[in-house]
């Protein structure tokens, strides 16, 4: 199976990629409602799996945080949209629910890898089913 319109594909998932970080930074829950699948799930690079009922409120708790999208290509097959690019992030991580090495390297700032997969609704709509990230060490 290839990917159709890549030049397209590649802006979509800047545009919507870049919605998520913005949305992220300004604690929009009702942008995470609307763009956000019910049965969305984010692996993180350590495995563990959460839903957005989760990543959401945890995401409230980082304070100064900051993302900036260093590149993304995206990829659309049918109704599906996966976009894989990198990212950095820093700020503030809660003490209490991260380990101290992860807060002392976000708060210098981490390059981190992703992968998104999107899925249109029945009307159309990119909904995020998945986000996947890893550090870069």
């Amino acid at each position: 199976m290839t990917s159709t319109n890549p030049r397209n594909a590649d802006e979509e998932a800047r545009t919507l990629t870049q919605a998520w970080f913005t949305a992220s930074m300004e604690n929009d829950d009702d942008w995470f409602a609307q763009n956000g699948a019910s049965e969305f799930r984010y692996l993180m690079g350590d495995g563990a799996v959460a839903p957005l009922e989760v990543i959401v409120p945890f995401s409230h708790r980082i304070r100064d945080k900051h993302y900036g999208l260093l590149d993304v290509t995206g990829h659309r097959y049918d109704r599906v949209l996966v976009a894989n690019g990198t990212y950095t992030a820093r700020g503030t991580l809660p003490a209490d629910a991260v380990a101290a090495e992860q807060v002392a390297k976000y708060a210098k700032g981490v390059e981190v890898r992703f992968t998104q997969v999107w899925v249109d609704d029945e009307s159309g709509r990119p909904r995020c089913v998945l986000m996947q990230s890893t550090n870069v060490v």
